[in-house]
């Protein structure tokens, strides 16, 4: 029992052994029958992998990748070592050595070792047995046996247990014994040993024992610790414990600086007798004379005259004044001196040297990046670079029959040094396959383990491949044939190898299928293979399993398998069709799974018949937890019928791989569904997706009776549209209509849960229904899931209330109940609904359980035990019960109790997962929550499929991750997964992010190259932030003397003005301080002189709360000297301002938000007061207390990923913690740290960061403000990264303090600073390099800037600009927007209709139909658009939200009728409007244009520049005309053409009009002197145009009249647009021409303008025109254009992946990776008839200038011609055929690994 015991567990070791170094490149196992050697070379990068080398016998090499902390785990040490040990200047800690005496009693890193250790450091290691047999112990080395060693750069910190209780004991510092061998030498050199021993036996500083070899040189090294040897027997010395019959012992440049105590001890060595005397050469050689307890302390136990040199005693005074070459005094090793290049690990650089003889260049690879290595004479390259893991390539020289050699390079942190020998040239090795279709497959080695060779080509089973010298493994395969394999050894004889494989039997296979008169289609296929039968339908296969699909129209498709073996056979299928017609009165019958399956098929395929159908099923199905394409795809083909269960359940749903529409529906138009119970999974980790357990999404009037959800339902927070138990969301799908729709719910439940994943302030869920744009009615129904979305707003039964639509129609709750926990964002849970209102008469008898939700809704009532239940129970009614519990549940459905521990289980798991830069190769990461545990019996998986973003860090198996490999981008990478935790056969999934964060090298070089970009940069903060820089350490960058000017010129005369902001003081008295300027003595390019401190005083005492800490900062710079009371005001308006989560808090619209950057800003201020020791302003309580709420409230709202959502957030934070002394790299949730997200936002040049806006000049102001904060925050990081918690650096005083406390907080001013003195106006932005005197620029002039959310608020106040003369008001609004860390949407077009203050965004239209932002300028509201206004030096601008601008007292001027004519100024300015008369007869509308308005109307025209006047005669007065004229005078149109550059826009009910510049032109030389245009809706076409158009289509008729001439040809093309009626809007539609009884199809597409659908398309002439169901009217190559079509939408959903790779033969070879969705993609275009190839593209340039390089079917491509040293980057795109003719092609895709150095 004993034995099998430890075979079992000998076999488990060398498994896990297996494992780790199936992963190492080079590493052979040669099976030796009793223990497993390794060969070659294995690259260590964490604990796991070196602790696998326990117990191994190595032959080979060993080097580290990096520093590897041990964990002090008992390991045991590496069996023996016949090579070399590299440690690369890296460090093991915490190495901790024990034994049983099982391996021989050697103990140390290497227990035998044969060979060279060198560039290795221990630290803290431990070295302990359980054995009283003899020991070797060393930190290296146990024994050194077998051959010569040489062990050189090493330095250890060893620790030997003292129960190693045995007198013939061997123990050393570093080696524990040599073997009895006189023909080998040990060499020590460069090596420090720290020692802790206490022992019996033989004791050395270095060596235990040295006896019976060579010779033994020891040079450059020193010994310092304790040795104590115990007991009388044996001896010790400093340097060698036993040294005896070894001649010669050279040693020179030694000492030994310990203690050492015992009998028998000696400073070098002992040698006690004659007999083993060894003869010694010392030269300066020396030793501690004073660390013995005995008397006096010899180097040597017996002097025989054997000792030549002198070993002399020194005091340890004397010891550490030593002057040794080779070696260097060090502050870490106490003072002593140590060999020189430990004092040199800390470098950045090393210098790497290369031998490579027959090499005419060296390139040395990392991160994409190639170093060209510098050569000398001999063949020796040379090179300085950072640490890492290169790649190396040696190009042999011209001439040389070598080949290239690759391989990897680690440099660490030791100069390196390495041979590389050069393989001889090989000609290339052809094999040739028959049959020629086959594949190859060619690996290094003896068998398919080996690593895999591309061929360098390949035609017509003909591949070619550049191979080296060796053994290779190939393995042919073919359809139809046996596979052959074998093995060779090149170079091969004639450099050619045939292949020929066996063909297999074939047999004949027939299928007899019955479906009626149909005709049916089958398909064979074998995983993606599919096999078409010959002309006689027989199919011809080989032996195997095959699967078969065989479908016929109207009829169930039926799928199978069979098996051929050893001959052939007839396949049997009948097909079975629906029973039922789909009517009300024969409704479709379903009863299986298939059928289902069937149905759904042709509803989502837009089969009228079935998706308008009535239908029933007959029985239980249990579709399997196989994935389910829901019923309704989509919203364009939607289940818009009647669907009744009659009471049966839908079990094994499992949604997980739907688009946009997740649930047993997808979408349901206008449908019902009842009686109906559903039992599955639906996971959405698709952003902006609707997911429920009924249906995803539903349209219009739809009713859902009696039905139940037992589903779980789990999304994906971020833009999604709702999230419910039974539906996701809901809204009517009528636009602007006044009418009665909605979504009726009776008698319904939901008990699965609810899971939104990650954080969306608009997403809303709930329990019964998620997001509701319209009125959703809720009657007898309840919910007792989990509703759980703790980033989201959450509720019990509604997530969002909706509206009322229609006269009758409002939200509304009757007899419904909650009794499912509600979980939401802060203050956004709910028991009945979250977002919105339901007015109170419209809940009536609705409850909620006790403690479900935190918030509560008017109208619910409360309930809490078992008799509130009963009394409940009464007023619900007749349709309800309960269960044993007093529960409530509806009668005639299951009482069910949901199970809630799989929703407590996955709230345990992070949905962030941090990986920080030190975390180990293999490591599992920390996916679950601080303090939480995964609970027994609940199951645990993670996967990452073809939809997850996976770029080979992550690794997702069973239940943990792993990290793959080191990001070393130098920006943050993202990764997701798939967790899904299982329970009884109940599962609940959700997504997961995986962030693995860079190295911190690579952020300190971020800091340089964003300092090197400022240099001549002039920005207000920037050139603050660069004088910070400059305090860093070693940081050469600064700004430029006339930057630095510049911005003194531009802040100095703008300070100076009365419009100055206190902000814009306080700011400037921050800047000023920190360029040495005395802002007591300024004076501007005009000689005013002026005091901007005195000046900041005067404004200080009725600041906003968001102004206060910059005032308080300013004060701390030593001028302004604020009062106590201005103090006590400033800090009470922050505390004020602090809300109860400890955020200090912001409003708009009579709402409170959290302002988190103006909390960190307040954190900075308020430090001083705080850590102060004296309370001199009466506020160090105060300010105390704000900041212990401010820092809970900030790690409450902290990210997941540690971050606040933007990296201008984050800066702020960052800034504000290191003041207080908090250090943001241990700020950290879940393990993710502030410091480290700030590189979530590195943009990917690595040059900068980004924020999330990026529209026209606007978002680019965003990036550089972006820029410009992060860049602030890596100075801090960069000034504390050495720091302890509680040490502060304040980065706008520029103070350093340690300690909890510091100085009073009076500020004193410092002596020595400048006066400061404009020399000039100061150059803007805008300003241009030479204006002419007199233009716009020539100076400078100041506006200031107002932003006002609403009436009371404000974001920006009055905050003044310096801006070039001629600037605008874009220029101002842009440049204060983004200098408050702010941004815009439209700004680029002229009209602002967004803007965005941290998480809040205030846009157009949400607060009513009117709302939206305007501008006035000194009160006024100027006529046109922001950047047409040419601001004036003093103009006061305000940009403002309105709730109804045509109450706005400002607009009032230019506010329009329903009826008008407006002139717009380029793409959107402000609105001048003119009124039109209409008259109203019957269905005819006229409308004139007067000649007074026609005047106007060109008048503002040419004022504004406009380029487009629009004439709108759509209103409520002419919304039901069915004709709509406008008449205007010719000279209008002529004064058009002539003063303006517009065209002309005519809006109508029915769509509108453009007549483009070209057609006007037209009008305005026609005869007539009136243009009439008309617009007629054709409600009754005749017989024969409804037939073309079909029952859907809407029929127009368009005229233009000059006088009585009807114009009906333009010269220009005319642009219509046509409202899409409600019949069309889901529909796949086309605009027509009717013309001779046929039509033709015009080109054209769909557009949204102000939420209005409308179909656009251009015609040279006026007729009549109809819009078109495609599937309805008779349109000419319909079935052509709708594939065309198709193939089209299919190619869009192409997401291609691809990498490129360098080839042997130092091509570079493209290749595509294709998903499981790709394939099934390009499937699905092949069975249309299309050809799919690919186009493959190369440039020099990453973003641009990319060129063709081949079109092929094959989904790889190698560039064999190049340009010696050029770098190029690659993309590829598929491209569809049709013929010749290219359908479509997807967009293009750059490869991974995107840049390649062409070396040939």
């Amino acid at each position: 029992m004993r034995k099998k015991k430890v075979i079992t567990k000998v076999m488990a070791m060398l498994l896990t052994f297996a494992v780790v170094f199936s992963m190492m490149p080079g590493a052979v196992f040669a099976d030796t029958g009793a223990s497993s050697k390794v060969t070659g070379t294995i690259i260590v990068h964490n604990a796991a992998e070196l602790a696998a080398l326990g117990g191994q016998d190595i032959e080979g090499t060993v080097e580290l990748a990096g520093d590897i902390d041990m964990g002090n785990v008992p390991r045991e040490p590496i069996k023996s070592l016949t090579g070399t040990f590299e440690g690369n200047g890296y460090t093991i800690s915490n190495l901790n050595i024990s034994s049983d005496g099982s391996n021989g009693g050697y103990l140390g890193l290497i227990a035998k070792l044969s060979g060279d250790v060198q560039d290795l450091q221990i630290k803290t290691m431990t070295i302990s047995a359980t054995s009283k047999s003899k020991v070797c112990a060393g930190a290296i080395a146990g024994i050194i046996n077998s051959s010569s060693a040489n062990i050189k750069n090493c330095n250890v910190d060893v620790t030997i247990n003292k129960e190693l209780d045995n007198i013939n004991n061997c123990i050393g510092g570093i080696v524990g014994s040599t073997d009895s061998n006189s023909d080998y030498v040990v060499t020590i050199n460069n090596v420090f040993s720290s020692v802790n021993i206490e022992n019996t036996g033989y004791i050395g500083g270095l060596i235990g024992c040295a006896q019976y070899i060579k010779e033994v040189h020891i040079s450059n090294s020193a010994v310092i610790g304790s040795i104590t040897k115990k007991g009388y027997s044996g001896g010790s010395g400093g340097i060698i414990g036993w040294l005896g019959n070894t001649s010669p012992v050279v040693a020179e440049n030694v000492y030994f600086g310990g203690n050492i105590t015992g009998s028998g001890t000696c400073g070098f060595a002992y040698n006690k007798t004659t007999n083993s005397a060894s003869a010694i050469r010392a030269e300066k050689v020396y030793y501690n004379k004073g660390s013995s307890s005995w008397s006096s302390l010899e180097a040597l136990s017996k002097s025989y005259g054997y000792l030549t040199g002198t070993i002399e005693g020194k005091s340890t005074d004397e010891l550490k004044g030593l002057t040794l070459t080779g070696f260097a005094k060090s502050e870490a090793f106490g003072e002593y001196p140590v060999p020189a290049w430990l004092t040199k690990l800390a470098d950045k650089e090393h210098t790497v040297t290369v031998k490579a003889a027959d090499a005419g260049s060296v390139t040395l690879t990392k991160d994409n990046k190639d170093t060209n290595m510098d050569v000398s004479s001999g063949g020796v390259f040379t090179a300085v670079i950072s640490d890492g893991i290169y790649t190396y390539t040696a190009v042999p020289k011209e001439g040389v029959a070598k080949d290239t050699a690759t391989g990897t390079l680690i440099v660490g942190k030791t100069d390196k040094e390495m041979t590389i020998t050069l393989p001889y040239k090989v000609p290339d090795t052809v094999i040739t396959l028959e049959p020629a279709n086959a594949d190859l497959k060619v690996y290094k080695g003896t068998d398919a383990n080996g690593e895999l060779i591309y061929a360098e080509s390949a035609d017509n089973g003909s591949y070619t491949y550049a191979l080296k010298e060796g053994d290779y493994y190939y393995k042919a395969e073919a359809e139809d044939y046996e596979t052959a394999a074998g093995t060779f050894k090149v170079p091969v004889e004639n450099s050619s190898i045939s292949v020929k494989l066996t063909a297999l039997p074939k047999y004949e296979v027939t299928f007899d299928v019955t479906c009626g008169d149909k005709t049916p289609e089958i398909r064979v296929f074998k995983g993606e293979k599919n096999y078409t039968p010959g002309e006689d339908g027989k199919y011809s296969l080989t032996a195997g399993t095959y699967s078969y699909e065989v479908t016929a129209e109207d009829h169930i498709t039926k799928t199978g398998t069979f098996e051929i073996t050893d001959n052939g056979q007839t396949v049997t299928v009948k097909l079975d069709t629906l029973k039922g017609t789909g009517t009300a009165e024969e409704p479709y019958v379903i009863g299986s799974r298939d059928e289902l399956a069937y149905f759904a098929q042709q509803v989502n395929k837009g089969v009228k018949k079935y998706a308008e159908s009535y239908v029933k099923l007959s029985d239980d199905i249990d579709l399997g937890g196989t994935s389910w394409a829901p019923i309704g795809s989509n919203r364009t083909m939607p289940f818009k019928g009647h669907f009744d269960g009659q009471g049966h359940t839908v079990s094994g749903l499992n949604v997980d791989n739907a688009r946009t529409y997740y649930g047993f529906f997808g979408c349901l138009d206008n449908a019902t569904v009842e009686n109906l119970i559903l039992k599955g999974q639906v996971y959405c980790s698709e952003p902006y997706a609707r997911a429920g357990g009924l249906a995803g999404y539903a349209v219009g009037d739809v009713t859902i009776k009696n039905c139940g959800s037992a589903v779980n339902v789990s999304a994906l927070a971020r833009g999604c549209e709702g999230v419910g138990g039974l539906v996701g969301g809901y809204e009517d799908g009528i636009e602007y209509k006044w009418e009665d729709h909605k979504m009726l719910i009776k008698e319904s439940y939901n008990a699965g849960n609810i899971v939104c994943t990650g954080s969306d302030s608009n997403t809303t869920i709930g329990g019964l229904v998620g997001g509701n744009k319209n009125c959703v009615q809720l009657e007898d129904c309840y919910n007792a899931g989990t509703v759980y979305g703790p980033g989201v707003q959450a509720a019990g039964l509604l997530g969002n209330a909706g509206a009322q639509t229609g006269d009758n129609c409002k939200p509304s709750m009757k007899g419904c109940y909650n009794s499912g926990k509600v979980v939401g964002a802060d203050g956004k849970a709910f028991g009945l609904y979250a977002k919105g209102t339901i007015a109170a008469a419209n809940i009536k008898d609705c409850y909620v359980e006790a403690g479900t939700a935190a918030g509560a809704n008017n109208g619910e009532t409360v309930v809490s035990d078992k008799d509130a239940r009963k009394e409940m129970l009464k007023k619900l009614g007749a349709n309800w019960t309960v269960d044993d519990d007093g529960n409530p549940y509806l009668k005639n459905t299951e009482a069910i109790a949901p199970d809630t521990s799989l929703v407590d289980e996955l709230s345990k798991y992070l949905d962030t997962v941090s990986v920080s830069a030190n975390t180990e190769i293999k490591a599992e990461l920390k996916v679950l929550k601080d303090g939480n545990t995964a609970t027994d019996g609940i199951t645990a998986e993670f996967t990452q499929s073809a939809d997850d973003i996976h770029s080979g860090y992550i690794t997702a198996s069973g239940n943990s991750l792993k990290l793959n490999k080191k990001n070393e981008t130098g920006a943050a990478v993202t990764e997701t997964a798939t967790l899904k935790l299982s329970k009884d056969g109940i599962t609940l999934s959700k997504p997961i992010s995986i962030v693995i964060y860079p190295a911190g090298e690579k952020i300190t070089a971020l800091i340089d190259t964003i300092a090197k970009s400022y240099v001549n940069k002039y920005d207000e903060w920037v050139v603050f932030d660069m004088a910070a820089y400059a305090g860093l350490t070693g940081k050469t960058y600064r700004t430029s003397d006339e930057a630095k000017q510049n911005y003194l010129n531009l802040t100095i005369n703008a300070l100076e003005q009365n419009s100055a902001t206190a902000s814009d003081r306080a700011k400037g008295e921050i800047i000023l301080s920190a360029l040495n300027i005395d802002s007591t003595k300024l004076k501007t390019y005009g000689g005013t002189e002026y005091n901007n401190a005195a000046k900041l005083k005067a404004m200080a005492g009725n600041a906003a709360y968001y102004t206060a800490p910059w005032i308080l900062l300013a004060d701390e710079q030593g001028n302004v000297n604020l009062t106590a009371a201005q103090v006590q005001q400033l800090v009470k308006t922050l505390t004020d301002s602090q809300g109860s989560n400890g955020i200090c808090q912001g409003s708009y619209w009579g709402k409170k938000y959290d302002d988190i950057d103006t909390t960190g800003t307040a954190l900075a201020a308020l430090a001083r007061f705080a850590r102060a020791s004296e309370d001199t302003y009466g506020v160090k309580s105060a300010a105390a207390d704000f900041i212990k709420n401010a820092v809970a409230g900030l790690k409450k709202a902290q990210g997941e990923n540690g971050s606040f959502g933007n990296v201008n957030t984050d800066a702020m934070v960052i800034t504000g913690l290191a003041a207080i002394g908090t250090n943001p790299n241990n700020f950290s949730k879940n393990g993710s740290s502030l410091a480290d997200a700030l590189t979530l936002y590195i943009n990917d040049s690595h040059n900068g960061f980004t924020t999330g806006y990026s529209d026209g000049t606007a978002g680019e102001k965003a990036q550089a403000l972006a820029t410009e904060q992060g860049f602030r925050a890596l100075i801090v990081l960069e000034k504390i990264k050495n720091s302890e918690n509680g040490n502060s650096y304040n980065i706008y005083t520029g103070k350093n303090y340690t300690g909890t406390e510091q100085p009073s907080p009076e500020p004193k001013p410092e002596s020595g600073k400048n006066p400061g003195s404009a020399t000039g106006e100061g150059k803007t932005e805008e300003t241009p390099e030479t204006p002419n005197p007199g233009e716009p620029g020539s100076k400078n002039i100041v506006a200031s800037l107002t932003v006002s959310p609403d009436g009371s608020n404000e974001w920006i106040t009055a905050a003044g600009y310096t801006l070039a003369e001629g600037s605008t008001a874009y220029d101002l609004i842009t440049k204060a927007l983004a200098a408050s860390g702010m941004s815009c949407i439209g700004a680029d077009k002229n009209y602002i209709t967004a803007v965005s203050k941290g998480s809040i965004t205030l846009a157009n239209f949400d607060k009513g139909p009117n709302s939206g932002w305007l501008y006035s300028v000194n009160g006024a509201l100027p006529n046109v658009g922001i950047q047409d206004y040419i601001l004036k030096n003093g103009d006061s601008v305000k940009l403002y939200y309105v709730e109804d601008w045509t109450k706005d007292s400002q607009a009032g001027a230019w506010t329009g009728t329903n009826n008008e004519v407006i002139t717009t100024g380029n793409t959107g300015s402000a609105i001048t409007t003119v009124p039109t008369e209409v008259k109203i007869s019957g269905k005819t509308a006229a409308a004139t244009v007067t000649d007074e308005n026609a005047a106007e109307l060109i008048k503002q025209a040419k004022e504004n520049k406009s380029v487009e006047i629009v004439i709108n005669v759509s209103s409520s007065d002419t919304k039901d005309a069915e004709t709509v004229n406008l008449e205007f005078d010719k000279k209008t149109v002529e004064s058009i053409v002539k003063d303006t550059e517009a065209t002309v826009t005519v809006k109508t009910p029915a769509g509108e009009i453009v007549l483009d510049k070209v057609t006007l032109k037209q009008l305005s030389e026609t005869s007539g002197n009136t243009i009439v245009i008309e617009i007629t809706k054709i409600s009754e076409p005749e017989e024969t145009q409804k037939a073309l158009i079909g029952a859907n289509g809407h029929m127009y008729r368009l005229t233009v009249k000059s006088g009585d001439e009807v114009i009906s040809q333009f010269n220009g093309n005319v642009t219509v647009r046509f409202v899409i009626p409600e019949s069309l809007k889901d529909r796949n539609i086309a605009a027509v021409h009717i013309k001779d009884g046929a039509l033709e199809k015009l080109e054209g597409s769909r557009i949204t303008q102000n939420k209005v659908e409308f179909y656009e398309f251009k015609t040279p002439h006026f007729s009549e025109f109809a819009l078109v169901d495609t599937a309805e009217a008779k349109l000419d190559g319909d079935d052509k254009n709708d594939s065309a079509d198709k193939a089209k939408s299919l190619t869009k959903e192409l997401k291609l992946k691809a990498a490129s790779s360098k080839t042997a033969k130092k091509n570079v070879k493209v290749t595509v990776k294709m998903s499981s969705k790709n394939n099934a993609l390009i499937k699905e275009l092949s069975d249309m008839g299309y050809t799919v190839k690919y186009k493959y593209y190369r440039s020099v340039k990453k973003s641009s200038n990319y060129k063709a390089l081949k079109t092929k079917t094959a989904k790889s491509y190698i560039n064999t011609k190049g340009k010696r040293g050029s770098k190029y980057y690659y993309k590829v795109r598929a491209v569809v055929y049709d013929g010749d003719k290219v359908i479509a092609q997807s967009a293009l895709k750059q490869c991974k690994y995107a840049v390649r150095t062409w070396s040939k």
